[in-house]
C-alpha cells in the first residue's frame, strides 16, 4: 500500500532511498476501474467549495437518469444510495445552518432570498444561502438534485431495493422526513 504512495522505499542502508523494483513484463495490468465507482468516489470525495460540489451532482444527476433496471442494481450495490444519503445529510446540515444563521440575525424568520439571507450571505461568505434563477437557494436546488438521484438510483429491482432498504433504511428514513418538512416549514415561517 505505501509503495503506491511513495514510489521509493526506506532501506536499513543508514536511512538512503532505494529506488522502487522495476515491474516485470509479466505483470498485471492495474485494475480498471469503472466508470460507477469514478462517479461514486467523485460525488464521494467532492465536499468544497459549493460550486464544484453541485457541479458534481449534476453529473451524477446525469449519470444515473436512464431506466436501466440492471444498471440500477448494479448502482446500489456499488453504495449508490449509501454515498447519495451521506451528501444528503451534508447539505440539510449546511442549510439548517444558513436557515439558523438569518432566523438569528434579526429576520423574524425564514427568509429565503430575501435582503437579510444576501447579507448574511455576505458576512459569511456562503453561497448556500443565495437566491439562486431557477427558485429557492442554492442549497435547496442541490438537496433537490441530490433527492433526484436518489430516486433515479431507486430504479432498481424490488430486491435490490429491499437489500438497499435493509442496509440504510431506518437511518435513511428522517433524512428523507426532513427533505419532505423543508417546504411546509417555508411557507409556515413565510407566513
Amino acid at each position: 500500500m505505501l509503495s503506491v504512495l511513495f514510489p521509493w522505499s526506506r532501506g536499513s542502508n543508514n536511512g538512503q532511498v532505494e529506488p522502487a523494483p522495476e515491474p516485470h513484463l509479466g505483470a498485471s495490468p492495474e485494475p480498471v476501474i469503472s466508470p460507477l465507482r469514478q462517479m461514486l468516489d467523485a460525488v464521494n470525495m467532492t465536499i468544497l467549495p459549493h460550486d464544484v460540489r453541485v457541479s458534481c451532482i449534476a453529473q451524477a444527476c446525469d449519470f444515473f437518469d436512464h431506466r436501466d433496471r440492471v444498471a440500477h442494481d448494479s448502482e446500489l450495490r456499488e453504495g449508490a444510495a449509501n454515498v447519495l444519503l451521506q451528501k444528503l445529510a451534508f447539505a440539510l446540515h449546511l442549510n439548517c445552518e444558513d436557515e439558523e444563521h438569518v432566523n438569528r440575525n434579526g429576520s423574524g424568520g425564514y427568509r429565503y432570498g430575501g435582503t437579510d439571507a444576501i447579507v448574511a450571505h455576505r458576512a459569511r461568505g456562503r453561497a448556500a444561502v443565495m437566491p439562486s434563477p431557477g427558485g429557492g437557494t442554492d442549497g435547496e436546488q442541490e438537496i433537490a438534485m441530490i433527492a433526484s438521484c436518489l430516486e433515479m438510483v431507486h430504479r432498481a429491482s424490488p430486491e435490490a431495493i429491499a437489500a438497499s432498504f435493509e442496509e440504510v433504511g431506518t437511518e435513511a428514513l428522517p433524512l428523507m422526513v426532513a427533505v419532505m418538512e423543508r417546504p411546509f416549514r417555508r411557507y409556515v415561517f413565510n407566513l
